[in-house]
């Protein structure tokens, strides 16, 4: 057992140009570190090493990370590249603890975690960064014994020191002045991201030539439940957002539960495109709550696709598909593959634009029912931004100057309308 309070273990090359040495701890059964310690491998403008714990053998049994403590490899100056952090255990907790691979213009290493059955994260951060450069990607399997979970939430101060929370919290790669992010993936049979903790990719600045990592979620039951909480890849620069995908770990089924208000998002508010954001469960796919999934674009850039994959779509309580541009051309809403029943209860798919050229909805399947007003998994309704009660249903629509889109609608069966809900084509001055 390693307990480190107050304390630091590192590599360091100070002088510009020089190279770091590795950390490699080996054998360990349980770390701790607390009160602001740190393992830390580092650089100015030559290559940091890499930190490994327990990365090539029997994985420990807990990885603790605490009170503003870190394990990070980081380029500090120009050029600089940053080492790899390769962790192998079963428990992996950070309370007010990070985890980070950084960079200014050179390279980061990869962030990997593997052999795990849960990572619980509380006010904690993992992430790989860059400014100009090229970041490195994370990469986190929970899938080993009982009860597997990748656990996230923005909840600070849990152990009552009353130290502030992190400005982010979850498990972010960014670029912030035209570097590359780096890729996101995740594999749990559970994930679940609560407040205000967030997985993301962020790709900022005007280099073209740059480019956003794609998120990849693999796992049966993803809970979000925050209004500032959830999945994103986004982009405010030149570099086209990456993809944003979300399917099982297992089986052919995805079951995502929202509440309050949580987002899985693909977005862009440059000239660049957006990404896609596709949602995988062939079998079922099930999507419950108050929220929202959304492609969009608050640019001139083009918003990605908005593609779910399944033969059984399940809508229930308050969840929102949504294609959205400001000045742009969206992208249609396709439901084509359902061998099932689809049922819009409470709910609503809409595509739509303020001054551009909205998107369509086509819809396809054995019957289609829209019951109701839009409310949340608590039965009530979910009001506009002037309290008033939504509709639940179909909606193609422009606000400004921009040009709606169709709906179109092809089934065998019955198609029904009922309880005040809506198939509904609107604009404002456009067509």
């Amino acid at each position: 057992k390693i307990d480190l309070d107050h304390s630091t273990i590192a590599a360091q090359a100070n002088a510009p140009g020089g190279n770091a040495g590795d950390v490699v701890i080996a054998g360990v059964n349980q770390l701790l570190l607390d009160q602001s310690s740190e393992i830390a491998v580092s650089t100015l403008t030559g290559t940091a090493g890499d930190i490994s714990i327990n990365s090539t053998i029997a994985p420990a049994e807990s990885i603790e990370v605490k009170g503003d403590s870190s394990i990070n490899a980081q380029a500090t100056g120009d050029d600089g590249n940053a080492g790899r952090i390769s962790l192998g255990t079963r428990s992996l907790t950070l309370t007010n603890g990070q985890i980070t691979a950084s960079n200014r213009s050179g390279q980061s290493g990869d962030i990997t975690v593997n052999r795990l059955n849960r990572l619980e994260s509380n006010d904690g951060l993992i992430t790989t960064s860059t400014e100009s450069g090229i970041a490195g990607s994370i990469r986190i399997d929970a899938k080993e014994g009982n009860n597997p979970a990748i656990l996230l939430s923005g909840v600070s101060d849990s152990d009552g020191d009353g130290r502030d929370r992190l400005p982010t919290d979850g498990i972010i790669a960014e670029a912030t002045n035209g570097g590359s992010a780096g890729a996101i993936s995740l594999t749990s049979p559970l994930v679940s991201v609560s407040e205000g903790a967030r997985i993301s990719t962020t790709v900022a600045g005007n280099n073209a030539n740059a480019s956003a990592g794609s998120v990849t979620v693999n796992t049966r039951q993803l809970v979000l439940a925050d209004p500032t909480s959830g999945i994103f890849a986004e982009t405010t620069g030149a570099a086209d957002a990456g993809n944003l995908t979300v399917q099982p770990d297992q089986g052919r089924s995805l079951a995502i539960d929202f509440a309050r208000g949580a987002q899985i998002s693909a977005a862009t508010s440059g000239k660049v495109n957006g990404g896609n954001l596709i949602l995988n469960g062939r079998d079922v796919l099930g999507l419950q709550g108050n929220g929202r999934i959304r492609v969009s674009s608050t640019g001139t850039g083009a918003a990605g696709e908005l593609q779910l994959n399944t033969n059984q779509l399940i809508l229930a309580n308050g969840v929102e598909l949504s294609a959205a541009t400001i000045s742009s051309d969206g992208s249609p809403v396709e439901l084509i593959d359902l061998d099932q029943p689809l049922d819009v209860i409470n709910t609503r798919i809409t595509a739509s634009t303020v001054d551009g050229n909205a998107g369509s909805l086509i819809i396809r399947a054995p019957s289609i029912r829209l019951s109701g007003v839009f409310s949340d998994e608590n039965g009530r309704p979910i009001v506009d931004e002037d309290n008033n009660v939504q509709p639940a249903g179909l909606f193609a629509e422009a606000t400004g100057m921009g040009n709606a889109g169709f709906i179109a609608i092809s089934t065998p069966g019955r198609f029904t309308v009922e309880n005040g809900a809506q198939a509904t084509i609107s604009t404002e001055a456009g067509t």
